[in-house]
C-alpha cells in the first residue's frame, strides 16, 4: 500500500513539475498573447490611453502612431474574437494591476454589441489560472477553469500542443511566431478576401435584432469610466465599401443612438470613421470588415489626428 502511495505522490509532484515548466515556457514567448497576459497581470503597461475592441481593435489601432501623436503612452487591450463581455473582463483585470488611463478607445461596430458566449483562443489562459481575477472571469464562460488547475497537466488535456510548445520553450527552443503581437497591436498583411457569408447575413431580410440591452451595457460600462475621470472615446473604425451598403440598415439607426450618447455624456466621444476615403479600395482591407497593415497605419494616423483635434478643442 505504501509503494502506491509513493508511485501516486511521485506521479503526482512529476505532473506538477512539468505543468509549471509548460507555464515558465509560454509565459518566457516574446510578442505572444502570453506576454500581453504577463504584462497586465504584472501591472507593467500603466499606459495613458487604452485601446478596447474585438479583432478590428487587434488589427487596426497602431499604439506606436498614436503614441507618437499625442505624447501618451499607448496599449492596445483589444480581445481577439472577443465581444463588449470579454473586453470589459479584460478591462478590469487591466485596472485591477496597472493604473487607471486617462482616456479610453473603444473600437464599436455591430459585431462588438452581441455578447461572446465563449471564449475564444482560450490556450492565452493557460499559465494564468493562479490569478484569481481571471479564474473568476472565465469562470463565467466555463465553470471548470474554477478547478481545473488543481489537478495537474488537466489544464492541458485539450492544450497537449500548447504543453509541447511551453515545455519545448521551457528548454530554450524558438519557436516562429506568425501572428506576432507588439503593444497588443497584431497587423495583419494578407491579400483582400471577399468574406460573401458576412455580406449575405448581414443582407438578408429577415437578420435584426435589437441592440437595446447590449447598448445598455454598453453605456453602463462608460458612464463607470467617466465617472472614474476617464475619457472615453468611441470609434467605429473603416468598414470596405460593400459592407457599408450591405449593412446601412443595422448600422445607422446604431450609429445615431452612439452620437446621441455622446451627446448627451461629458467626457464621451464618438467619431465615425466608418465612411473614411480608405474604405473606397479593397487595397487597405483583408476582408470587408477588418483593414490590413497598409490600411492599419493609415487609420492610425487619421485617428491620431482626431484626437488631437479633440484634445485642442474639447478637453
Amino acid at each position: 500500500m505504501l509503494y502506491i502511495v509513493q508511485i501516486l505522490v511521485g506521479a503526482f509532484l512529476l505532473s506538477y513539475a512539468v505543468q509549471l515548466a509548460a507555464d515558465s515556457g509560454l509565459k518566457k514567448m516574446k510578442n505572444t498573447l502570453f506576454s500581453e497576459w504577463n504584462a497586465i497581470l504584472k501591472g507593467n503597461i500603466n499606459a495613458d490611453m487604452v485601446i478596447l475592441g474585438s479583432s478590428r481593435g487587434v488589427v487596426s489601432y497602431d499604439p506606436d502612431l498614436l503614441s507618437a501623436a499625442s505624447n501618451n503612452k499607448v496599449h492596445n487591450l483589444s480581445f481577439n474574437a472577443g465581444s463588449y463581455n470579454l473586453q470589459e473582463l479584460k478591462y478590469s483585470l487591466y485596472a485591477e494591476h496597472n493604473k487607471k488611463p486617462k482616456i479610453i478607445l473603444q473600437n464599436v461596430d455591430l459585431a462588438h454589441f452581441s455578447p461572446s458566449a465563449q471564449l475564444p483562443e482560450e490556450h492565452q489562459f493557460l499559465p494564468y489560472l493562479d490569478d484569481q481575477g481571471l479564474k473568476k472571469g472565465l469562470g463565467l464562460f466555463d465553470s471548470r477553469y474554477l478547478w481545473v488547475d488543481r489537478i495537474p497537466l488537466l489544464k492541458y488535456n485539450t492544450q497537449k500542443r500548447f504543453l509541447g510548445i511551453g515545455l519545448g520553450s521551457f528548454l530554450g527552443k524558438k519557436f516562429k511566431n506568425k501572428d506576432a503581437v507588439t503593444d497588443g497591436f497584431s497587423p495583419k498583411s494578407i491579400a483582400f478576401k471577399r468574406d460573401g457569408h458576412n455580406l449575405k447575413r448581414l443582407s438578408d431580410p429577415a437578420f435584426k435584432r435589437s441592440y437595446e440591452k447590449d447598448l445598455a451595457q454598453m453605456k453602463s460600462f462608460v458612464k463607470a469610466r467617466i465617472k472614474d475621470s476617464i475619457t472615453v472615446i468611441l470609434v467605429w473604425a473603416p468598414e470596405y465599401k460593400e459592407r457599408l451598403a450591405v449593412g446601412r440598415r443595422l448600422t445607422q439607426p446604431l450609429k445615431q443612438a452612439l452620437a446621441d450618447f455622446a451627446k448627451e455624456q461629458k467626457g464621451v466621444y464618438f467619431l465615425d470613421m466608418s465612411e473614411d476615403s480608405l474604405s473606397q479600395s479593397s487595397d487597405y482591407f483583408y476582408d470587408t470588415f477588418h483593414l490590413n497593415t497598409k490600411g492599419a497605419h493609415l487609420f492610425s494616423a487619421a485617428l491620431a489626428q482626431k484626437i488631437k483635434d479633440l484634445e485642442r478643442n474639447t478637453y
